[in-house]
């Protein structure tokens, strides 16, 4: 067995620690998450479902993020989140484990929409807002 030089073996172990951070901390939300509700985070939970789809659409985001096309920009990382959902509730096996209730589902999506109105008023220019409601109110 050939040794590993200094060099090769910093390399492994950072590797090694830059893959592992990652995953204890999503073991340590969902450990933290199950002693406080109990059954509602295990598989076929609401917690569990919710919990699943983030870390899944996080990672298809950044699966999508690296996908580059010739001269073209990269992907959007929305394109892998929205397949990641997707392939959850439509995948035969997948979708039986991560359920979420129907009610849960409807409150988060109108969050989301909340959230995505409110990100699109804040990025307005409040100069040519007003110039627009001077322009209205002098027609009227």
């Amino acid at each position: 067995m050939v040794p590993f030089s200094l060099a090769e073996e910093e390399i492994l172990l950072n590797i090694n620690i830059s893959c592992l951070v990652p995953v204890a901390a999503v073991v340590l939300i969902w450990a933290v998450v199950w002693s406080i509700t109990g059954p509602e985070c295990l598989p076929g939970g609401n917690l569990f479902g919710i919990l699943c789809l983030y870390f899944f659409a996080v990672i298809g985001g950044k699966i999508f993020g690296l996908i580059k096309i010739g001269t073209l920009p990269p992907l959007p990382a929305l394109l892998g989140m929205l397949l990641a959902g997707f392939l959850i509730r439509n995948t035969p096996f997948v979708s039986d484990i991560i359920q979420i209730n129907l009610r849960w589902s409807a409150a988060l999506r109108n969050i989301a929409l909340s959230i995505i109105l409110t990100r699109a008023g804040l990025g307005l220019d409040p100069k040519v807002c007003s110039c627009g409601i001077a322009i209205y109110q002098k027609s009227t």
